[in-house]
């Protein structure tokens, strides 16, 4: 995975963390949050996280937030399939 991108439709103002969680094929005791950040800190409207973020066959990328502002999130993965 190369990077991930979060864009909100206004800036949260409630504290809570959106994270990037990997959800390892091997099972939940090789789960492993790689970023963290709370958006309302900074009034951030954009949230970039890049890699390289390197997947096993079965291997997952979970976005979490709860919202509570109720904004608009759109997620946006970029990724390369293959070695390099």
């Amino acid at each position: 995975m190369l990077a991930v991108e979060v864009h909100f439709s206004a800036a949260p103002t409630t504290s809570e963390d959106l994270t990037l969680t990997l959800d390892s094929v091997s099972g939940a005791a090789y789960d492993t949050v790689l970023r963290s950040v709370d958006p309302s800190a900074s009034s951030a409207t954009d949230v970039l996280w890049e890699g390289p973020f390197y997947l096993a066959n079965g291997d997952a990328l979970d976005v979490a937030y709860t919202n509570t502002d109720t904004r608009t999130v759109g997620v946006t993965y970029f990724w390369r399939e293959g070695a390099e």
